[in-house]
């Protein structure tokens, strides 16, 4: 009998509309996950022009929904309350959630002068070079040209952006600038490294995740829709350091959520 793969295992091709079913029941449930996200990217980069303090206060607050499925006595995405996997994701949770974002939106919110904007900036920076390097310890080193590209691109991100920082402050150039009183521009990041930046983090989220290669679409999606928002003005990797904090940590966020309803998972 052939085997026709669906969840949970294996079933004969001789068992009818099964496997039909399955997978039609897979392509709805991904089909709905990807709507979702596009749908929260699209409302989040709205609130960031509109209403950032409530954009600020929604990202963060996300994160409880780990300790509230813990008193409500359910998991998200499965897993089990205080193993090192929900921990792991708490983690992150809060790590994407918080760090880059309260940077970002309080440049706008508070209104904070050059000295505040410029910790900002390297506080945000930083949180993305920590993105990049933590990654270096999952890597799984093959012997084939695709996996010691990446691993070597990787290294290559993590070594070029402290160095294009170093160079705005050896020219006293501030890496935040508040453009049009709600639009964070940032420039310490070039177009090649932003391309670099994209093609390795797909590559590592696809060896593990297919499907969370949207993310990696949407930061581009938002900060056009920033670039243009802004009238056009300046160069598109400015936006990138708006973009890719908001449009990340609503991903992590809609994720967290959906996890918790059955169907999703």
């Amino acid at each position: 009998l052939t085997l026709v793969p669906i969840a949970g295992g294996s079933c004969p091709a001789s068992a009818g509309l099964a496997p039909v079913a399955a997978e039609e029941g897979l392509v709805l449930h991904v089909t709905w996950v990807y709507v979702t996200h596009v749908i929260v990217a699209l409302l989040a980069t709205w609130l960031a022009l509109r209403a950032p303090g409530m954009l600020l206060v929604l990202l963060v607050s996300a994160v409880s929904v780990w300790p509230l499925s813990v008193v409500a006595g359910g998991t998200v995405w499965a897993l089990v309350p205080f193993q090192l996997d929900w921990w792991m994701m708490v983690l992150k949770s809060v790590f994407v959630n918080i760090l880059p974002t309260v940077p970002v939106l309080g440049c706008i919110i508070w209104r904070w002068q050059k000295q505040a904007r410029v910790r900002a900036g390297y506080c945000v920076y930083f949180v993305l070079w920590l993105n990049v390097m933590w990654t270096l310890g999952f890597l799984q080193l093959k012997n084939d040209v695709v996996s010691i590209v990446n691993g070597l691109t990787a290294l290559s991100l993590c070594i070029s952006l402290p160095v294009r920082l170093y160079a705005l402050h050896s020219y006293d150039v501030s890496p935040f600038r508040v453009k049009n009183g709600n639009i964070v521009l940032g420039f310490g990041t070039s177009l090649s490294w932003l391309v670099c930046y994209t093609v390795w983090n797909a590559m590592f989220v696809a060896d593990r995740a297919p499907g969370h290669t949207l993310q990696d679409i949407l930061f581009w999606v938002v900060m056009l829709l920033f670039y243009y928002h802004a009238g056009s003005g300046g160069r598109i990797e400015d936006y990138f350091i708006m973009a890719r904090p908001i449009q990340l940590s609503a991903y992590i966020a809609g994720s967290d959520w959906l996890g918790l309803i059955p169907f999703f998972r």
